[in-house]
């Protein structure tokens, strides 16, 4: 999630504490389990200006693992040192909001490796966009209140509040799938089916069918009254690990570097043209093939790494066939 729900979420932490009758001693835990909540991020920073590939390696890695939480929580308190403030007067709340972080993030459809380093497994269970003001108004809202009253009750209002919406969420992919199958919209019974939210909602999901061999894209948008809508999209070759063998051939760099991205969207991986390769996961259309990012190859640089592009300007077409989706309306074609 982004950083202003994060921290929310650490702020939530602290209604698990037993409400404090000191107003200042409120507003710091408030405010370092704002800290701790944020903290995890951190790791955004880890950068090696010629591989662009080393920060989305890093980013939701260890910072954001159940194990490294306890270490995570003493980092931060020993920077709130610097300013005098003891370890012990901080870190339970530091702890309970660096907790949040990475199950929150778990929540979306990033990927997060929560069992680091046990295991290097992305986890995400795709129940709520990376950014929802569905979700993180409300919190606000609520959170606020806390913060100014130091009345428990707002406090668990938000914890009740996220475990409902993330609940829903889950409900909302559950109807999606079933809207697939009863549209027997799949192309082989032996696909990988990713079922995700598009951004700010969960009413607007993408669809990605991988039936080993090519990409399959389409759209849902679900009603909560009237009928619910399924946009057939577009379908693309996947990425074969043999075709880049041929493509690189001794160019190990570049080699290692298609692993690393393979492993990052989960070989959700098809041709742009005979030289990229995008992560067909994400698009600013929920049905379409266009990535918002994808990678270069240049067989002949044998010491450089990949490019890594990003494309995140929508075209005129494609804000008002996104508007459409959201009013249910016939599509313009692009």
């Amino acid at each position: 999630m982004e950083p202003l729900s994060q921290a929310i979420l650490g702020v939530m932490g602290q209604g698990l504490i037993k409400t404090r009758p000191n107003r200042g001693k409120h507003l710091k835990a408030c405010l370092f389990g704002a800290l701790g909540g944020i903290a995890p991020d951190i790791d955004y920073l880890i950068r090696v200006d010629s591989d662009p590939l080393f920060t989305i390696e890093y980013h939701r890695q260890f910072t954001h693992s159940l194990f490294f939480i306890p270490f995570g929580s003493l980092l931060v308190c020993l920077v709130l040192k610097i300013f005098k403030v003891k370890i012990k007067d901080s870190y339970p709340f530091v702890f309970l909001g660096f907790a949040t972080h990475g199950l929150l993030d778990a929540f979306t459809n990033y990927g997060t490796q929560l069992w680091w380093p046990f295991s290097s497994a992305r986890v995400a269970w795709n129940c709520v966009a990376v950014v929802d003001p569905l979700l993180t108004i409300p919190l606000l809202v609520l959170t606020i209140a806390f913060i100014r009253t130091n009345k428990r009750v707002f406090n668990w209002a938000c914890w009740a509040y996220i475990i409902s919406y993330l609940s829903f969420g889950a409900f909302q992919k559950f109807r999606v799938r079933q809207l697939v199958l009863d549209n027997q919209a799949l192309h082989s019974h032996d696909s990988r089916l990713m079922i995700k939210p598009t951004l700010g909602n969960n009413f607007i999901w993408r669809v990605i069918e991988d039936d080993g061999h090519e990409l399959h894209f389409s759209a849902v948008r679900l009603s909560l009254i009237g009928a619910n809508t399924f946009y057939p999209g577009e379908s693309v070759k996947k990425v074969l690990p043999k075709q880049i063998a041929t493509l690189l051939g001794n160019n190990q760099i570049q080699l290692n570097d298609y692993e690393r991205f393979k492993y990052f969207t989960d070989d959700y991986l098809y041709w742009m043209n005979e030289s990229s390769v995008a992560d067909g996961r994400y698009s600013l259309l929920p049905y379409s093939k266009d990535p918002i990012w994808y990678i270069e190859f240049s067989p002949n640089e044998l010491t450089k790494h990949i490019r890594y592009q990003t494309v995140r300007k929508p075209s005129p077409v494609v804000r008002d066939n996104l508007l459409k989706i959201w009013l249910g309306q016939e599509l313009q074609k692009p």
